[in-house]
C-alpha cells in the first residue's frame, strides 16, 4: 500500500505505472474479471498468485469520485476460483 500510495502523489510515476496494469474486464489477467460490473474498465490491478494465495492490488475510482488504491490478499484457499471471485466483489462493492 505503501508504495500503491507513494506511486500515486508522485505524478512522474504514476502516470508512468498506471498503463502498465491491467484493466478489469478488458485485458490481460483481469480480461474476464469483474465484466458486466461497476468495476469493468475501473479497476486497475496486478495478479498475484502462488499455491494458497491469491493476490489483486491496484488502483479504483469510487463512485463518489475519490481514487482508491486497494490490496487483497488472500490466503489458505483450497483454489483460486473462490479467492479471486471474493477479490471481485469487494472491487465490485467499492465502486458502486
Amino acid at each position: 500500500m505503501k508504495l500503491l500510495n507513494y506511486a500515486y502523489h508522485t505524478p512522474s510515476i504514476y502516470y508512468t505505472f498506471l498503463p502498465t496494469l491491467p484493466v478489469a474486464g478488458v485485458d490481460g489477467t483481469l480480461r474476464n474479471r469483474m465484466r458486466h460490473t461497476p468495476a469493468a474498465g475501473n479497476v486497475r490491478a496486478k495478479t498475484g498468485t502462488v499455491v494458497g494465495v491469491s493476490s489483486l492490488a491496484g488502483y479504483l475510482t469510487a463512485s463518489n469520485g475519490h481514487r482508491l488504491s486497494f490490496s487483497i490478499i488472500c490466503n489458505g484457499g483450497l483454489s483460486n476460483a473462490p479467492m479471486r471471485n471474493l477479490q471481485n466483489n469487494i472491487c465490485v462493492a467499492l465502486c458502486q
